[in-house]
């Protein structure tokens, strides 16, 4: 009666993405260049900090790859805007105490800045 689009042909097939399953992390990328790989790693590690965040590891593995590479722009000896990269680097930080806060609330979060502070005093 429905042929091949059955109602129920959604539940034998999945009806989630390869992005939605987790399983690529970007749609249309195949995951096979250097950056692509180092996305991956990226998005998965900072993934499992905060499990229901998706789309904040998503933006912390670009930023920190963006941050990467102005990096190796200036090892090179290429010509970098510091503001750029001032911008990457305030934009990670306040991404990872977003991240921070989500993955473990407000008491982790606070544990984390008395012993970041405790590192500072001690330098």
């Amino acid at each position: 009666m429905y042929g091949r689009y059955s109602p129920y042909s959604q539940a034998i097939f999945g009806s989630r993405t390869r992005v939605g399953r987790g399983s690529a992390p970007l749609p249309g990328i195949d995951g096979r260049s250097r950056e692509a790989r180092r996305y991956k790693e990226l998005f998965y590690f900072y993934r499992d900090q905060a499990p229901r965040n998706d789309e904040l590891a998503r933006q912390l593995a670009g930023l920190i790859l963006q941050r990467e590479q102005l990096d190796a722009a200036l090892a090179r000896g290429e010509a970098v805007d510091p503001f750029h990269q001032v911008r990457i680097a305030s934009c990670i930080n306040r991404t990872l105490a977003r991240l921070r806060a989500l993955a473990g609330g407000p008491e982790a979060d606070r544990r984390r800045l008395e012993e970041d502070k405790a590192a500072l005093l001690r330098v």
